[in-house]
């Protein structure tokens, strides 16, 4: 199959998708308006008149591909609030208190310690008069009475600091600001309840549209809550129907990750397809012929697009709307073959990425997207293979074609995000896939208020996550830790294509490229591993009121962690990238080089006698308290290092110690981590 001519939109996605991924890398130039007009003069001659000469079509291609990346790069300036002239951040000042006037857009979550809300800034008070501004913050309330009245839809008045999203304080730690500012969040509230007032709503502040989905969604999420479901349940069917999924335990999420069925909790176009089906099933109920089909398209389309207006327009179900849609559309006016479902996932990727050409940087839209791709490609060769006559047989053969197919297309983006894979994930979709149609059917019920459904599910629920959770053992059920780069996800789905290429045109020349591929794959990871093996490292972690000091060696890798809160998270993916060290957890006090020694200072005891001739680092941490007394114990002391379980007392008279003795100070709290290589 030539993708180019049997898909032509997959031709028309390319350049666009380079345009888009250009501007958001390198940052898009302020406008390419005139050249988009200049390039459409052509392109409209082309067009009218036939192009007989080879050389008029390259010409015609090349304008069209051109025309179609400085569009991607047009669409990411217009949608980046940053270079808006309205966005509130040309107007505000560093470590200044300011009055806003924004507006909750979302349903405030609550978490352990804060209230969580995304705030639209609709004003900012500039020189005593209010101007208007556009730009999204995220908010956090202090837990009190005035915190839980919040409801999405809220006016409110703030008096705060605009706060920085700090950057990554370790090596290879969840870079959360880039996270951010890929959703055109650039500043952070910590707010009391002295810090906001409440301002009466109105209406023309937020769009009824989607003022009206929010009170669905809110709705919905309280009679859940009252009809009688066990928090597990409540939180499960939330997330089914609404992608409400803050609420689901910590545990209970990882065993699902770890099982291969996370994509079940977060709403998706698993979810808008199993809507789908359900309603296909209902019409056919009453129109079995099929005489009003462009009624019953009709029906599905609204219906399909409201459950798209509760989840919050969330990527994945858009996609899945716009594509469940396009197809319904091709069932009544066209032929439904593979080569048209491909082109039409193409066309509803660019509608999206003309409306926002950021989802291309959300997990969820590369997730869906390449999902679908599998199921559209690789399930159908897989089903080919065998084809059982039993129905039930037939049906366990397709869900584990259908798991197949989507982990395939899938592989190279999860391992690169999550670092894990799961084993039994064919397994387990074949019983959690049909459990969460019923759920949702249930839940679907359960908000009419029919008694007895909140038992069922209950019951259902409680026996799902006991089989999820027998596939929640490290290493029989899933691999974790796995340590995949750029180079490694670029690799991977290269070697995907060369050998689908090579399997569906049974081609030895591909099958060369292929193994070629593989061959290079190694070779760089082979090149990089020596590269990791060979450093000796000493790395101080910043880590909240907390201390982790880690010494590698070649193989073997000693650290001592005074608690394991943040080890997951701060320290853990660091580790992941060391090529595997065997890990050895215990307690030490020195660290003794052939050219200097690093001491590490807990409390203040009796301090070790060291060679004088040795030059020492003095690694501070626990509020240990050091004087100039303390110095003279150690002649040649090169630099003083704090760590974050140092308070700002502590760190401030460490400081002034060293400036007072000339002595290099380093704070992991103000820098990041301290790494440095040993011999």
């Amino acid at each position: 199959m030539k993708p180019f001519t049997v898909i032509p939109f997959f031709r028309i996605l390319l350049p666009f998708l380079f345009g888009i991924t250009i501007g958001i890398l390198f940052d898009s130039p302020e406008s390419v308006t005139f050249y988009l007009v200049l390039l459409f003069i052509p392109l409209t001659f082309f067009n009218f008149y036939k192009i007989v000469r080879t050389a008029y079509r390259r010409l015609f291609i090349f304008s069209a591909d051109l025309f179609l990346l400085l569009l991607g790069l047009q669409l990411v300036h217009l949608k980046n609030n940053q270079l808006q002239d309205a966005f509130y951040g040309n107007l505000i000042q560093k470590d200044s208190v300011h009055t806003i006037i924004g507006v909750l857009d979302e349903l405030p979550e609550i978490k352990n310690k804060h209230v969580k809300g995304h705030l639209r800034i609709i004003s900012l008070r500039v020189n005593g008069d209010y101007k208007k501004v556009s730009g999204t913050t995220l908010v956090y309330f202090n837990l009190n009475a005035k915190a839980f009245s919040l409801k999405a839809g809220q006016t409110l008045l703030i008096k705060s600091k605009f706060l920085g999203v700090p950057s990554p304080k370790n090596p290879n730690e969840f870079d959360y600001k880039r996270y951010l500012q890929n959703k055109q969040i650039y500043h952070t509230f910590f707010l009391d309840s002295n810090a906001f007032e409440y301002l009466q709503t109105q209406s023309s502040l937020i769009n009824p549209i989607w003022q009206l989905g929010l009170k669905c969604k809110e709705h919905i999420l309280l009679t859940l809550k009252n009809s009688g479901l066990t928090q597990n349940a409540y939180s499960i069917c939330a997330a089914l129907i609404t992608g409400y999924d803050e609420e689901i335990e910590k545990p209970v999420m990882e065993a699902f990750s770890h099982s291969g069925t996370l994509h079940v909790l977060s709403v998706s176009g698993l979810h808008t397809g199993l809507i789908y089906l359900m309603l296909t099933f209902l019409l056919d109920l009453f129109d079995k012929k099929r005489r009003f089909k462009l009624l019953r398209f009709l029906f599905v389309t609204l219906v399909l697009w409201s459950f798209a207006l509760i989840t919050g327009f969330s990527a994945p179900v858009l996609r899945a709307v716009i594509m469940f849609n396009l197809l319904g559309a091709g069932k009544i006016f066209f032929r439904n073959q593979l080569k048209n479902q491909i082109n039409i996932l193409c066309v509803s990727a660019f509608l999206l990425l003309v409306y926002n050409p950021y989802f291309i940087l959300d997990v969820g839209f590369q997730l869906s997207y390449f999902a679908m791709f599998g199921l559209l490609y690789f399930q159908p060769k897989f089903v080919s293979l065998w084809q059982p006559q039993q129905k039930g047989l037939s049906y366990i053969w397709e869900s584990v074609c259908a798991s197949f197919a989507a982990t395939i297309s899938t592989l190279p983006i999860t391992l690169f995000y999550f670092k894990q894979l799961p084993l039994w994930f064919f397994v387990c979709n074949i019983v959690v896939v049909p459990a969460t149609f019923v759920l949702l059917i249930g839940a679907l019920i359960l908000l009419f208020k029919i008694p007895l459904v909140s038992f069922i599910i209950n019951a259902l629920v409680k026996i799902l996550i006991r089989i999820i959770m027998l596939f929640n053992q490290k290493g029989f059920t899933y691999v974790d830790a796995i340590h995949f780069t750029w180079t490694d996800l670029l690799f991977l789905s290269l070697l995907i294509i060369l050998l689908s290429i090579t399997v569906s045109h049974r081609s030895y020349k591909y099958l060369i490229f292929s193994l070629s591929t593989l061959l290079l794959w190694q070779m760089f990871s082979l090149i990089g591993s020596i590269e990791i093996k060979s450093n000796k490292l000493l790395t101080i972690y910043q880590l909240k009121n907390n201390s982790c000091i880690a010494v590698k060696n070649k193989t073997d890798l000693t650290y001592q962690l005074s608690s394991e809160a943040s080890f997951n998270y701060s320290v853990k993916p660091h580790f992941m990238a060391l090529n595997y060290p065997k890990l050895q957890n215990q307690n030490f006090n020195c660290i003794i080089t052939n050219a200097e020694t690093f001491l590490i200072l807990n409390q203040k005891t009796k301090l070790p006698v060291l060679d004088k001739d040795i030059p020492v680092n003095l690694i501070v941490t626990n509020n240990c308290v050091l004087n100039a007394y303390d110095l003279h114990s150690f002649p040649k002391v090169k630099a003083i290092i704090c760590d974050g379980s140092n308070n700002r007392k502590t760190a401030f008279a460490t400081e002034k110690l060293c400036r007072k003795f000339g002595l290099t100070f380093y704070d992991t709290k103000q820098f990041g981590a301290y790494m440095v290589n040993i011999k």
